[in-house]
């Protein structure tokens, strides 16, 4: 079933050079549930599309819907996370998150917000630091307080652009596991629909079940890939597969092609 719905859909821009066309004709679908990943070369529209997605921008022709409702603005079924943290700086890490979830539901208690809250520091490793200001933490720790107030949302979609790019290798790949093992949940409720966007062309191996490359500049989609290795997936076995390689040197050859413009909905399943 379709929980994402992008149709036809044009982004223009005009500024005092002109007028930009950053997408261009993107069509394709996100099922609820499903964990895609966007990825191309940097200026191909990721982001605009992201907030499109998000609400915040809309698109010059074509139509974005989820569940079937055209997007009217942002909505606290959408938990956001960006490339640049966006914490309150008169805040602290704690009461980031805890601001977050009472925008989801102002009826919950305050005790049980920051009980909330106290849980997801711990899960990304800054149990020690929720009485902090974001000016005391480094860059890659206030982005894992962001990624935290989005994960403790717990909306039905998280759209992340680029959320671990701030984040020592070591801890990124532990917010990738934390992820995933939270978009897997336990069996007893639905999974969140991911739209991720990234530039890194493992992450969105490792992460997706669905990986759709953008061409340069209009961002149009060039090639969908279906990712169907097993979950849970783990870093250090996946990257020996042949499976793995053969996808990745795939994904590679096109992204570093300069003419990778969109072919005839081909799609790649390994």
């Amino acid at each position: 079933m379709s929980k994402i719905d992008v149709n036809n859909v044009y982004a223009e821009y005009e500024d005092k050079n002109g007028k930009f066309l950053a997408l261009k004709n993107i069509s394709f679908s996100v099922g609820e549930g499903e964990f895609v990943s966007i990825i191309g070369s940097s200026g191909c529209g990721k982001s605009t599309l992201l907030s499109i997605l998000q609400g915040i921008n809309f698109p010059s022709a074509g139509s974005v819907t989820i569940d079937g409702n055209i997007i009217t603005g942002p909505s606290t079924n959408r938990g956001v996370v960006l490339q640049h943290y966006s914490l309150f700086p008169w805040m602290t890490a704690r009461t980031n998150i805890a601001f977050g979830l009472k925008q989801v539901n102002r009826k919950t208690p305050r005790t049980e917000r920051y009980k909330t809250a106290d849980v997801f520091l711990r899960k990304v490793g800054l149990s020690n630091f929720g009485h902090k200001n974001p000016y005391q933490l480094s860059g890659g720790m206030r982005q894992r307080v962001a990624i935290a107030r989005a994960l403790a949302m717990n909306t039905d979609i998280l759209l992340m652009d680029e959320p671990f790019g701030a984040i020592d290798a070591k801890n990124r790949a532990n917010m990738q596991e934390l992820l995933l093992s939270l978009w897997e949940g336990d069996g007893r409720s639905a999974k969140k629909t991911v739209v991720f966007v990234t530039h890194d062309i493992d992450e969105a191996i490792f992460l997706s079940d669905r990986i759709i490359m953008l061409t340069n500049s209009p961002g149009q989609v060039a090639k969908e890939f279906a990712v169907t290795f097993g979950r849970p997936r783990v870093h250090a076995t996946l990257r020996e597969t042949n499976a793995y390689v053969h996808l990745r040197n795939m994904l590679m050859a096109l992204f570093y092609d300069e003419n990778n413009g969109p072919s005839a909905n081909e799609d790649f399943i390994i």
